[in-house]
């Protein structure tokens, strides 16, 4: 397994003021031009793409590398109605405070949705979605670990999180009093994530503390099950974004673990296929699971950065393969 050569010393981190509400908000680069944003999944943070940041700005001289919290995770505020739809007029308004003209989105997981759902609304073509006019420009696309289309397992996943009595029952164990319950929620969530990583990925005791710092009081876990089911009561939204994927001639790159064991490397194949801008080849990384920022930091920011930097450039020849395994 590759070293972890990216350090996040490098790294800066700012809080913005939205519509009254803070944003937390990493960030490496210049201080203006085109901007490369990254948003993290569920449940994580943008502490997720902390490893891969140092080497992105070195590699996009005169860009800005952007990681916000979403709103909910990490260090922002929660927002109401922050399903995929809400998430990505908060991502528009956010661009627009911070004087974004142009940019590259990249995202995983829940993030991943995001930038999907955000890309389609984007093209146009959404009936009754958009956003105001003259705001930023998305001239690339990048998806990670991530999925648009409800499948059995999937769906089966989620519902014990959001239908009653199920969910409630578990907040209210989650919730309950006594002494080293702290300790207790945190412990759930790191065995969770964990899980994710592929073998051998090792996270340190600050690592541990900055994911679960929100998992050891009970609000973090209603708010993760607030977000799950604005994500289930925007399923009609997503869908029509799903049916509108063929809209998407926007330059789009997969890059995927895998190992991923909750969406394998044919979901990655299955959203190449329906984006006509998408590469002809989707980015496998091996030795990678769900989360291949903590697994292999470098291949990812070199992966990224490749791409991004194409940005405004005409496209250029690609393999023909249907999935390229990176070393």
């Amino acid at each position: 397994m590759e070293g972890r050569d990216s350090a996040p010393s490098a790294i800066g981190a700012i809080t913005v003021a939205l519509r009254g509400r803070p944003v937390y908000l990493r960030r490496g680069g210049a201080a203006d031009g085109p901007a490369l944003v990254l948003l993290h999944g569920l449940p994580t943070s943008s502490y997720l793409w902390r490893r891969c940041l140092p080497g992105l700005a070195a590699a996009l001289p005169g860009w800005r590398i952007l990681a916000p919290d979403l709103p909910g995770y990490g260090r922002s505020a929660p927002r109401p109605r922050a399903g995929p739809r809400g998430l990505g007029r908060f991502l528009d308004a956010l661009l627009r405070e911070l004087g974004v003209g142009r940019f590259v989105l990249a995202g995983h997981d829940l993030g991943g949705l995001v930038a999907l759902t955000d890309a389609v609304v984007r093209a146009g073509r959404l009936p009754g979605a958009g956003h105001p006019a003259g705001g930023p420009r998305l001239e690339r696309l990048i998806l990670l670990d991530t999925t648009i289309f409800p499948t059995p397992p999937l769906v089966l996943g989620l519902l014990p999180a959001i239908v009653p009595p199920f969910a409630d029952l578990s907040l209210a164990w989650l919730g309950r009093a006594g002494p080293g319950l702290d300790e207790a929620r945190q412990r759930r969530y790191l065995a969770g994530l964990r899980q994710l990583l592929a073998p051998g990925t090792a996270l340190s005791a600050a690592d541990e503390a900055e994911y679960a710092r929100p998992y050891r009081a009970i609000d973090g876990w209603r708010e993760a099950q607030r977000s799950l089911r604005a994500l289930a009561g925007q399923a009609g939204f997503v869908l029509r974004c799903a049916a509108h994927l063929r809209d998407l001639t926007v330059p789009t790159r997969l890059i995927w673990g895998a190992g991923d064991p909750f969406f394998p490397p044919r979901t990655a194949e299955r959203i190449r296929r329906a984006i006509p801008g998408a590469e002809p080849a989707v980015r496998v990384i091996p030795g990678a699971g769900h989360f291949p920022q903590e697994d292999r930091p470098a291949a990812v920011a070199r992966l990224i950065a490749e791409f991004a930097g194409q940005a405004g450039a005409p496209p250029g020849g690609a393999p023909a393969a249907n999935a390229v395994v990176v070393q």
